[in-house]
């Protein structure tokens, strides 16, 4: 169960946002929260992708169905939907029939691409570095989210959203970085973003409401 009045409330005096999807989701919220004068609405949860093959489970349904069913509809006070997730390139056709439906209903949509991973967690790999500086971050960098992020660039460029990659901030050249301004690691595992590193990562996409 999930607390919907605390996730899901309306502020008339500011534009209200809504984020959706998994914990790739959940990870930008400390980011958004950072901007001033909107009113960040939540809609996420662990493992449940924001597309319609995406979240099986019980406790997925629960929320998405909520979301797309009940808060997104036609009248609703929310101006702008933040799509974001643990993508699979086999996301990019169901990710356009979502991102279409909501900008038929006239929502304005952002999609976050794939997060940059690694295959160890990143503090354990930056403590390896620190005991042997000659360690190599990039053979620690995982493959896929790259790969992913081409598939779901083409996917969302095919509809009125707005892409962001998540990877392009992070990863000029495809040399990830790895500490936030201020000194704290970026990522905390092998993907997900610190508080610090939502907060980079949405000040650089540099989103306007």
């Amino acid at each position: 169960m999930f607390d919907r009045d605390a996730c899901f409330r309306i502020d008339l005096a500011r534009p209200n946002v809504m984020l959706v999807g998994d914990s790739h989701a959940a990870h930008l919220y400390p980011g958004l929260k950072a901007i001033e004068g909107i009113n960040v609405l939540q809609g996420t949860a662990s493992g449940c992708r924001p597309v319609a093959d995406g979240y099986a489970a019980r406790r997925c349904r629960q929320v998405m169905d909520t979301v797309f069913d009940d808060v997104l509809v036609p009248g609703s006070k929310v101006g702008t939907v933040v799509i974001a997730a643990r993508w699979r390139p086999q996301d990019g056709g169901p990710l356009t029939r979502r991102v279409d439906a909501l900008t038929q209903l006239g929502f304005k949509v952002i999609v976050l691409g794939p997060a940059p991973e690694w295959t160890q967690p990143l503090p354990r790999i930056l403590a390896m570095q620190v005991l042997d500086p000659s360690v190599d971050l990039s053979i620690y960098q995982a493959r896929k989210p790259f790969e992913t992020e081409r598939e779901i660039a083409a996917a969302v460029a095919r509809t009125n959203a707005r892409y962001i990659s998540v990877i392009d901030i992070l990863c000029p050249d495809r040399q990830c970085r790895t500490i936030a301004p201020g000194g704290r690691v970026m990522q905390f595992d092998y993907g997900h973003l610190t508080p610090d590193g939502a907060r980079y990562v949405i000040q650089q996409a540099r989103l306007r409401f």
